[in-house]
């Protein structure tokens, strides 16, 4: 989730998918802020509530 979120905002693939669909980054970013504002509340949601990501493993553990 922090990578995604990291390279959503100012890593590579914001500059790649601004060059390959020909717009500009202003364009690009404003186009992918809903989805970088579900990435977010999923990361904080994850953070927070870590049962969430523990559920598998001790499923799988036991």
């Amino acid at each position: 989730m922090n990578l995604a979120a990291g390279l959503l905002t100012v890593g590579s693939g914001l500059y790649i998918a601004s060059s390959l669909a020909h717009i500009s980054i202003g364009q690009l970013t404003r186009s992918i802020l809903p989805f970088l504002l579900v990435t977010y509340i999923v990361l904080v949601i994850l953070t927070y509530v870590p049962e969430i990501v523990m559920w598998l493993p001790e499923v799988v553990g036991d």
